[in-house]
């Protein structure tokens, strides 16, 4: 395959600039040839700046990012996933009915700023070969509003066929229309086609026939929200099914994604040393065009993190599911792994989440018998007990947070993940302190 690329969504939990030349290195090694760049607000905009966030990189940074073993293909949304931008009052006039999501693609407003943000990253990356408009997941009302998307996007692909870029775009608002209406389209772009559950091959077929250049992309990160680490095994699957797919249909690139979060207003989940399970499993299905085979794979991956015997297995199918399990063999583990240090603080956070289903599983259900001072004083002090325990195993572990993801993240973002791990547990926690006590002062009084 010509191209095996690695998305990069930088409206996440992004690793700091060093660490982020650390992981290339990585990324490299597992067999990638291209980074796809999703700046969204992480990128420092000299015209937009009421935008920028303040763990964005700098343009040095992000140009730092490419080289001729890892280049760059910047990723500017065209059409929706654009909150980052239309969240900001002033913007609000570019707003498709309100909606932060998806700009009004009718306001000659929309592409003049769109073309001067793609001027500014191309400044950064102006010997990029290809250039991605997203154009996915637009959300359109009928067929006229589908007019309207269309002639945006071919008018986006143009400005960037005008700078000698290749342009690619997303499958999935246009692959349910009626394609004599994109032919033109079509025979100006790439076609990114994603499958994230099941390969669509009468898609494919359909594209294929429609004479589109086609790429396709894995998901290799669950995107929702969770406590630490999340199924690594559950997106083994879609990568295999992709490469039965490869094997069949003539896809020129690949794109293993991690959706970071799904919009930028939303808790940040996944993130690339999280992820590198899985970013060397499909790197190595890109490379050898087989399905790894998992035994052959496990060692590879033990020998790389430094120890043969390490149980791979045994640590990933336990993410998420038996913390505990992942746990033990994790502290196995040589000191001073970047990678497995960032993997035990998450696994750490799914043991303090299990430990607190424990405790807390039944107490909601007990509340009403709580509060007609019903429940004995020892069944209340062991829920007091587990309050309080569990506002310190969380106080240890934001530190831990802090003292390790410190090393490896940036520092708002990082202070963001925390508060959307913790802050409404601990409401949560100290509620049902306050219920406790009142039952237990209203038992001891009928005493």
């Amino acid at each position: 395959m010509n191209v095996r690329s690695l998305h990069f969504d930088m409206k996440g939990m992004i690793p700091n600039a060093a660490y982020m030349q650390k992981l290339r290195q990585d990324i490299i090694h597992f067999g990638y040839t291209h980074l796809l760049v999703e700046f969204e607000d992480k990128f420092p905009y000299r015209d937009m700046d009421f935008m920028v966030h303040p763990d964005a990189y700098t343009k040095e940074e992000l140009s730092a990012l490419d080289s001729e073993e890892l280049r760059v293909i910047p990723l500017l949304q065209c059409v929706g996933h654009l909150d980052y931008l239309l969240k900001h009052p002033d913007k609000k006039h570019l707003r498709n009915k309100g909606n932060i999501y998806r700009w009004d693609m009718t306001n000659p407003e929309v592409f003049e700023l769109w073309c001067r943000q793609v001027d500014e990253i191309l400044e950064v990356y102006p010997d990029c070969e290809y250039f991605h408009i997203g154009a996915d997941e637009a959300e359109l009302e009928d067929e006229q509003d589908f007019d309207v998307y269309i002639r945006h996007v071919e008018k986006c692909a143009d400005y960037l066929i005008a700078r000698g870029k290749k342009v690619l775009m997303w499958h999935d608002t246009f692959i349910k229309h009626d394609l004599e209406k994109v032919r033109s389209l079509l025979e100006k772009v790439i076609v990114h086609v994603w499958f994230y559950y099941v390969v669509r091959n009468e898609q494919i077929e359909k594209l294929l026939d429609a004479g589109a250049v086609l790429w396709s992309a894995s998901r290799i990160q669950d995107d929702n929200v969770y406590r630490g680490m999340t199924s690594q095994p559950k997106m083994r699957r879609n990568v295999d099914d992709w490469t039965c797919a490869h094997a069949r249909y003539p896809f020129e690139g690949h794109t293993a994604t991690i959706w970071t979060r799904s919009q930028s207003t939303y808790p940040p989940s996944g993130n690339l040393p999280q992820s590198m399970y899985m970013i060397a499993y499909q790197g190595e299905s890109l490379v050898t065009g087989k399905i790894p085979d998992r035994e052959m794979f496990h060692s590879k991956m033990a020998s790389w993190f430094g120890d043969p015997e390490l149980n791979i297995s045994a640590i990933v199918d336990n993410f998420c599911y038996e913390p505990a399990l992942a746990a033990k063999e994790l502290h196995k583990v040589p000191e001073h792994n970047d990678i497995i240090e960032i993997w035990t603080l998450l696994n750490d956070m799914d043991c303090l989440f299990a430990y607190m289903d424990s405790c807390f599983g039944a107490d909601f259900a007990m509340l009403p018998l709580y509060r007609a001072g019903n429940a004995p004083p020892r069944t209340t002090r062991n829920f007091l007990d587990g309050c309080r325990i569990f506002r310190e195993k969380t106080e240890s572990v934001c530190q831990r947070i802090d003292a390790v993801g410190g090393k490896y993240f940036t520092p708002v973002l990082l202070e963001e993940f925390k508060s959307s791990r913790f802050a409404a547990v601990l409401e949560i926690n100290d509620f049902l302190e306050k219920e406790l006590l009142s039952a237990e002062a209203l038992f001891r009084k009928r005493e």
